[in-house]
């Protein structure tokens, strides 16, 4: 062989390379485009199911976040109680001491049931002790009424008594002249009398 017929013969071989190639390469090709655009729908696929996991992992987040809030909340609320001061806590109540020494049948009473009786014990006082405020403000509606009585009945025996004395000492002073007037005369008849002598 000569070169020109291994030349003809490399460009030949090149030429069928060429074709056999271009063949393998539009399969390939084809391949690859069937792969794209399977890849494509995958691709898609995978991007819509992390879409609704992304939104539910969102949901459950803030679900969670309002959740701790909630609790958050909540704790402040319990915070703010626990440390209030209560209206049960701020009656005056009998010691504890005192009212089992009343109630020895409440020594075995849990604490609740107890706080109740303490409070039941000492509005029934309390209402005792309301009524004794009536009935003594009645008496005392009673004796200033009373007093009001007896003040207008000494003003007017004051005004009798005043008008008593007054007549009194004009008397005595109607008296008193009558007696001065008589003892004058008297007396100048005395003196009348001794000079006769």
């Amino acid at each position: 062989m000569s070169l020109e017929e291994a030349r003809l013969l490399v460009d030949a071989l090149e030429t069928a390379l060429r074709e056999h190639q271009q063949e393998d390469v539009c399969a390939t090709l084809a391949q690859l485009r069937v792969l794209n655009v399977q890849l494509t729908r995958a691709v898609k696929a995978a991007k819509s199911e992390t879409y609704v996991v992304r939104d539910e992992n969102d949901r459950l987040r803030l679900g969670l976040e309002a959740l701790r809030y909630e609790q958050q909340q909540l704790r402040l609320k319990i915070d703010e109680c626990s440390s209030e001061v209560h209206d049960y806590e701020k009656v005056p109540l009998a010691s504890e001491s005192d009212f089992l020494a009343r109630n020895p049948d409440r020594q075995t009473s849990d604490p609740k049931t107890m706080m109740l009786a303490r409070l039941d014990e000492e509005l029934s006082e309390r209402r005792r002790i309301e009524l004794d405020r009536k009935r003594l403000l009645a008496e005392k509606s009673k004796l200033v009424q009373d007093n009001r009585t007896l003040e207008h009945e000494l003003e007017a025996l004051d005004g009798l008594f005043i008008k008593q004395i007054i007549s009194v000492s004009s008397i005595s002073r109607l008296l008193l002249l009558v007696l001065f007037t008589d003892q004058r005369q008297a007396t100048e008849g005395y003196g009348r009398a001794l000079s006769k002598r």
